[in-house]
């Protein structure tokens, strides 16, 4: 599996992230300064056909509701597409979010995905992985 498969792969989950981020909710999370890097990490992806997880970090959810929705069926819709993929949600918090999030960039570790808001672009927005030639003309 190459990184370009890796990054199909998160295609669905960044898609389902950004409609989460568009509904809005909780505290309003206050800005941090990021971090500066220079360059993304290599990926190395796994052989074809070995079990890889999928980290996804989620704040603005309903628990009891979405986060059941997410597990019970999202996570399984996108495994009949991909066997080998599994999901594993870090669920997080608006009152935290700020501080768990700027800690996964100045670590350079955290989830693959993360529930950013579009009022995150000028903070995190040169760190995060270029999508678009995933997403199509219409994203």
């Amino acid at each position: 599996m190459n990184s370009k498969t890796i990054f199909k792969l998160l295609v669905p989950f960044l898609v389902l992230a950004m409609l989460l981020a568009a509904c809005g909710g909780g505290e309003e999370p206050t800005e941090t300064a990021a971090p500066e890097v220079t360059e993304a990490p290599e990926v190395e992806a796994p052989p074809e056909g070995e079990p890889i997880t999928l980290q996804v970090y989620v704040v603005d959810y309903t628990a009891g509701t979405t986060d059941t929705w997410l597990e019970n069926e999202v996570v399984p819709a996108f495994q009949e597409m991909y066997p080998n993929v599994n999901v594993e949600f870090v669920w997080g918090t608006w009152s935290t979010f700020g501080e768990t999030v700027a800690g996964y960039f100045a670590a350079g570790d955290g989830p693959d995905i993360i529930n950013l808001g579009s009022e995150f672009n000028g903070l995190y927005g040169d760190q995060l992985a270029p999508m678009n030639q995933y997403l199509g003309e219409a994203a």
